[in-house]
């Protein structure tokens, strides 16, 4: 019995200095929380994100292009990749007409892909599609109503 009050008494002086060196020590170690604006500089950066803001600090004279320079810049990517943009247009024009239909309106269609086909200010890589319809525009779909709608390409491909 002695033995075991004895250990007791070790063991409990030995936790109690342990636990006491431990308060004073200087530890550098990051807390669980802290306000955010007290964190920054505490050291820890992972190595990529330290690599990106070298990059970044090397090459900021390029990242800075402005104006004209990044326009002249940008056309030159483009003609150098061959690059041309597909538009697709869909352009819903509605009739005035009293009597509109399918049928009385192909006239106005066909005239109007002439003049656009024709037109020198047209871009040449465009899908351009008419629709036609009567002027009422429904309040369901309001883009335009499905039952009496002419649609036509413009351009040859179409």
């Amino acid at each position: 019995m002695k033995k075991l009050v004895s250990f007791i008494a070790v063991t409990s002086l030995l936790l109690v200095r342990c636990a006491d060196m431990d308060r004073k020590s200087n530890s550098q170690e990051v807390p669980e929380k802290m306000a955010a604006n007290e964190y920054k500089g505490l050291g820890f950066q992972p190595p990529t994100e330290q690599s990106v803001i070298d990059y970044a600090k090397k090459h900021r004279k390029s990242f800075e292009k402005k104006g004209e320079s990044f326009k002249e810049g940008m056309k030159h990517a483009r003609k150098e990749l061959s690059y041309e943009a597909d538009a697709n247009v869909v352009t819903t024009l509605f009739s005035t007409k009293d009597n509109y239909s399918k049928e009385n309106n192909e006239d106005n269609v066909f005239e109007i892909a002439d003049k656009l086909e024709s037109s020198k200010v047209m871009p040449s890589n465009i899908d351009l599609d008419l629709r036609f319809t009567d002027n009422n525009i429904g309040t369901v779909k309001p883009r335009y109503d499905d039952k009496d709608v002419t649609s036509f390409g413009v351009f040859k491909n179409e």
